[in-house]
């Protein structure tokens, strides 16, 4: 599981380009983890596992995140990305 994510009460991970695609360059050695909730399938927690390889502020950048329909239990808008930040300080 992710580091200081609490997975108890959630389903196994969501599967990138299956269930969502990303947009943008991952920090090397870290992977992007999403879990669907048990008890509100349609809301999900964001982690990421593994150490960054190199992470000082010249190593910060910016990925999104687009949900695939496969990733819902219910009708939803898939038209919408999320953005997410890596921020890394020196």
């Amino acid at each position: 599981s992710a580091t200081g994510v609490d997975t108890s009460g959630v389903f196994p991970s969501l599967v990138e380009d299956t269930h969502y695609e990303i947009a943008g360059t991952v920090p090397d050695g870290l992977t992007i983890v999403i879990y669907r909730l048990n008890h509100a399938p349609n809301q999900f927690i964001l982690g990421a596992t593994g150490k960054a390889n190199s992470h000082t502020s010249a190593d910060n950048t910016s990925i999104t995140i687009k949900f695939l329909s496969a990733a819902f239990q219910t009708a939803i808008d898939t038209t919408i990305d999320y953005p997410v930040n890596f921020q890394f300080k020196d």
